[in-house]
């Protein structure tokens, strides 16, 4: 069974920008009212219980922070350059077996017109 890496890539690029959104569209606004209602039913606000209402989930912090990078892997993966692994001899002496290059996604040269 081979590792299908370009749709690894794009689910996770999907869940992560999904855990964001839901975030800024759901979550954050429920911790703002409730930090919000905190703030007016006491006369004094604690500044560690207003921290502890402000803070994200763990799995939305990381999918915030996973989601940039992801994403601009996405697109330099979809539209610059793609890894290849060379799989047999075919390219000896310049390239092993094995070896890792990237390949331009742009043409080059005369043939490409």
């Amino acid at each position: 069974m081979s590792l299908n890496f370009p749709l690894l890539l794009v689910i996770a690029v999907f869940v992560c920008g999904l855990l964001a959104l839901l975030d800024l569209l759901i979550l954050a606004p429920r911790r703002r009212a409730a930090i919000t209602s905190y703030q007016g039913s006491v006369s004094q606000p604690d500044v560690v219980v207003v921290e502890k209402l402000n803070k994200e989930p763990l799995l939305v912090e990381y999918g915030k922070s996973f989601f940039p990078v992801l994403f601009i892997v996405l697109v330099l993966r979809s539209f610059l350059v793609e890894p290849f692994q060379i799989p047999s001899g075919s390219m000896k002496p310049t390239l092993d077996v094995g070896d890792f290059i990237l390949v331009s996604k742009f043409p080059t040269g005369s043939a490409c017109r």
